[in-house]
C-alpha cells in the first residue's frame, strides 16, 4: 500500500472514530441530564416525604389530645353522675330518716293519746 491510500484510510478510521466519540459525547450529555433530573426528582420526594410524615406525626398528636380531652371530660362527667346519684342517695337516705324519725314521734305521740283514752276515755256525745 501506498502512503497516501493508508494516509486515505487512517482518515476515514479518525473521521468515524471522531463521529462516534460525538455521538458517545451526546448520549453522555443526554444522560447526565437524566441522572440530574433524577436526582432531582428524588430530593423532591424526600421532601415530600418528610412533610408527610411530619404532617402524619401532627395529625397523630391532635388524636391523642382529642382523645385524651374526650376521656377527661367523660372522666368529668362520670364524677359529675356519681356525685349526683350520691346526692340523691342522700337525699333518698334522709327522706328514709325522716319518714323514720316522724314514724317514731308520731307512734310516741299516738301511743300516750291513745293509752290516755283507754284509761280515761271521752264520753259519747248525746247528741
Amino acid at each position: 500500500m501506498t502512503f497516501s491510500l493508508y494516509y486515505c484510510l487512517l482518515f476515514n478510521v479518525l473521521l468515524d472514530l471522531s463521529g462516534d466519540l460525538a455521538d458517545l459525547s451526546t448520549e453522555i450529555s443526554i444522560k447526565e441530564k437524566l441522572i440530574d433530573e433524577l436526582e432531582m426528582s428524588q430530593k423532591k420526594i424526600q421532601t415530600l416525604k418528610t412533610q408527610y410524615e411530619e404532617k402524619l406525626s401532627l395529625l397523630h398528636n391532635k388524636i391523642k389530645e382529642t382523645e385524651t380531652e374526650r376521656d377527661h371530660v367523660g372522666v368529668i362527667y362520670v364524677h359529675c353522675l356519681l356525685s349526683s346519684l350520691g346526692s340523691l342517695v342522700s337525699w333518698i337516705g334522709a327522706c328514709d330518716r325522716a319518714e323514720k324519725y316522724w314514724l317514731a314521734v308520731s307512734i310516741n305521740l299516738h301511743a300516750p293519746s291513745e293509752r290516755l283514752n283507754q284509761v280515761y276515755p271521752f264520753p259519747e256525745s248525746t247528741l
